[in-house]
C-alpha cells in the first residue's frame, strides 16, 4: 500500500485499487519575500486536508496568510522508515511576496529558512 497525495494506491489479488485517503497530508510552506537581493524565506510546517498542485492557490488564512498565495513549486519527499515519523511529504513554495510584509508572519510561527536562489 502506498498513499500519493490526497489517494491510497493498493494491490488487492493482483488489482490495483485507488481510493481516496482520510488522512491529511503533512507539507512545508516556503514563502518568499522579495525579487532581488536580499531575498527573505521563511517557512511552517502544516497539516491540509487534501494535495495541493502547482498553480492552485493556497488558502492559510489559519497560519496568519492574509490571501490565498498560489503555489509555484510542488516537491515530494521522501517518507521516513521508522514507524511514528512525521516528516513533511511534500515541500510547497509560493509565489513571491512584497519583502515589507515579511514581519507580520514571524509572530503566526513562520520561521527563517536559509535557501540559495540560482538564476
Amino acid at each position: 500500500m502506498a498513499t500519493i497525495g490526497s489517494l491510497v494506491v493498493e494491490m488487492v489479488a493482483n488489482t490495483v485499487r485507488i481510493r481516496p485517503s482520510m488522512t491529511r497530508i503533512h507539507a512545508r510552506v516556503v514563502r518568499r519575500f522579495g525579487q532581488d537581493e536580499p531575498i527573505l524565506f521563511l517557512e511552517k510546517s502544516v497539516w491540509l486536508a487534501s494535495s495541493p498542485t502547482s498553480g492552485t492557490r493556497l488558502d492559510l488564512t489559519k497560519e496568519g496568510v492574509p490571501v490565498p498565495r498560489q503555489i509555484v513549486t510542488v516537491m515530494l519527499s521522501p517518507r521516513p522508515d521508522r514507524p511514528g515519523a512525521e516528516a513533511p511529504a511534500m515541500e510547497l513554495h509560493t509565489e513571491w511576496e512584497p519583502r515589507a510584509a515579511a514581519e507580520a508572519p514571524r509572530t503566526h510561527g513562520w520561521r527563517h529558512r536559509q535557501l540559495t536562489v540560482q538564476g
